[in-house]
């Protein structure tokens, strides 16, 4: 789904699995930053320091445009870049660099790729800046823009895909009259409120896992909402379970 350090894409139906685009370890608890591409009015646009597409927490960021204007002072370098809907201030803090670490990869009045993270700074929005890359490649900006298309709808195409299933799952238990002990299940024995979480991501198919949100809406009628994130937790952390494109989307191990 995310996008890597020579452009390449979101795929949200089949996440690439290159080795610049983390993949959670089932056994493991670490949770990996999502970058995603952007263009400069949904960074301009999106309220305070949260951004969100289609209901996904944007906190890595990468736009593609001209770049307008560069400052270069003792501390940071300020750069001014424009793409079709917009430009923005981007600031990239040199933290003591010297000699050629302070010379700009780019120049004026050339497309570059600007990864970082959004701030209100004077109450503008701007990008905390980590990398700037020159574009070097007239395709890789083409590319990025239908990525930034692509993007949302695939996102939602997910989310409704999750919530089909989890409706039409649950709703033919409940028809059924399920009473169904939960106590285990593929030879493994869990409390009940784990095992009933295990349980919902067990019916998503998808490799992009079930959303906390989806999984909210699957068991938030039999188990409180706190004990519904000590659950994740739980599976998370004894390896029965493991995010995937985000910190709020989980997938059993063994499915």
């Amino acid at each position: 789904m995310w996008i890597d350090d020579e452009g390449g894409g979101f795929d949200v139906s089949g996440y690439d699995k290159s080795p610049s685009t983390p993949v959670a370890d089932p056994k493991s608890t670490r949770k990996a930053s999502s970058l995603f591409p952007i263009s400069i009015k949904q960074i301009i646009d999106s309220a305070e320091d949260a951004m969100q597409i289609a209901g996904h927490p944007v906190t890595m960021m990468t736009v593609v445009g001209i770049v307008k204007s560069i400052e270069v002072t003792s501390t940071k370098v300020v750069y001014t870049i424009q793409d079709w809907s917009g430009t923005i201030t981007g600031m990239l803090w040199l933290e003591g660099s010297t000699g050629d670490d302070q010379n700009p990869k780019v120049i004026e009045n050339t497309y570059c790729r600007m990864t970082g993270t959004k701030r209100i700074h004077d109450g503008k929005a701007c990008l905390f800046v980590y990398n700037v890359d020159p574009v070097e490649n007239l395709m890789e900006l083409t590319y990025h823009y239908l990525q930034v298309i692509q993007i949302p709808l695939k996102a939602e195409e997910l989310r409704s895909f999750n919530e089909e299933r989890i409706n039409t799952t649950f709703d033919n238990n409940a028809n059924a009259g399920s009473t169904a002990n939960f106590s285990s299940a593929d030879g493994i024995s869990l409390p009940p409120h784990q095992m009933k979480v295990y349980k919902a991501l067990q019916t998503c198919q998808s490799e992009a896992g079930m959303d906390k949100n989806h999984i909210y809406e699957a068991v938030q009628k039999q188990i409180p909402l706190a004990e519904i994130e000590k659950a994740l937790e739980f599976l998370v952390t004894e390896g029965h379970a493991y995010t995937t494109i985000d910190d709020d989307h989980f997938k059993v191990t063994d499915s």
